[in-house]
């Protein structure tokens, strides 16, 4: 395996750098410094209304935030570790997942998130069905960009499309060898449409008045796209 990471020369934390024109964007692990900035994006109706049930609405808290950093925090630095100890691959996941944006006085800000792995098939309703997926998936390979997100001050640059475009190709294909992409989109969310067909993604499955967007909002529909790689 050729890792596309590249490391920080002053704290030796690993990331990965898109390319031009967002070259002074960079991938890294959580930091518990992430709170505060998470927070506030994740507030944003912007970014909150298309986050789905399990979203964190507009009441999301730095208690809640933190709580979330802990948990993944952790998952980052074990994936890391096994990166270390199998140099040759494949790996379970990606050590690197917020997205920040590097600054000429050689300091970065948190700006989104995004996640790469094993499918949780949120989108199926019946329990039992969802076990056996999840037991037949976790037998093979085939990974999920779980979730990504943006700040609202970054939108409409094009960003969202190579930033998953990079986590793809420099790390879910040659580090994780990922064979099959399934991710999906609320009816509406335009924006997030776009970036996985230009992707290369395609609709395979629309869910209907499937996920309850809000707490005491409307259902949605659900769109599942795959990439074959």
């Amino acid at each position: 395996m050729t890792s596309a990471l590249e490391y920080n020369a002053m704290t030796g934390e690993p990331f990965l750098r898109l390319p031009a024109p967002f070259q002074n964007i960079i991938i890294t692990p959580p930091r518990m410094s992430d709170i505060a900035p998470s927070t506030v994006i994740m507030s944003n109706r912007a970014v909150s209304r298309w986050m789905g049930p399990n979203g964190p609405g507009s009441t999301y808290t730095e208690v809640q935030a933190e709580g979330w950093i802990r948990k993944i925090k952790p998952e980052a630095d074990a994936i890391l570790d096994e990166v270390r100890r199998t140099p040759g691959g494949p790996v379970s996941g990606c050590p690197v997942r917020h997205i920040r944006e590097e600054r000429a006085d050689g300091t970065d800000i948190f700006i989104g998130d995004i996640a790469i792995g094993r499918a949780s098939f949120v989108e199926v309703q019946d329990k039992e069905e969802r076990a056996r997926l999840l037991t037949e998936n976790n037998a093979r390979v085939l990974e999920i960009p779980r979730s990504y997100y943006l700040a609202p001050s970054h939108h409409g640059r094009g960003l969202t499309t190579v930033a998953v475009k990079t986590i793809i190709h420099q790390w879910g294909i040659p580090a994780m060898k990922i064979k099959l992409i399934r991710t999906g989109t609320f009816e509406g969310n335009h924006g997030s449409m776009k970036v996985l067909q230009k992707n290369g993604f395609v609709v395979v499955e629309t869910l209907a008045n499937l996920v309850q967007l809000e707490e005491g909002g409307e259902k949605t529909t659900l769109y599942i796209l795959e990439l074959v790689v």
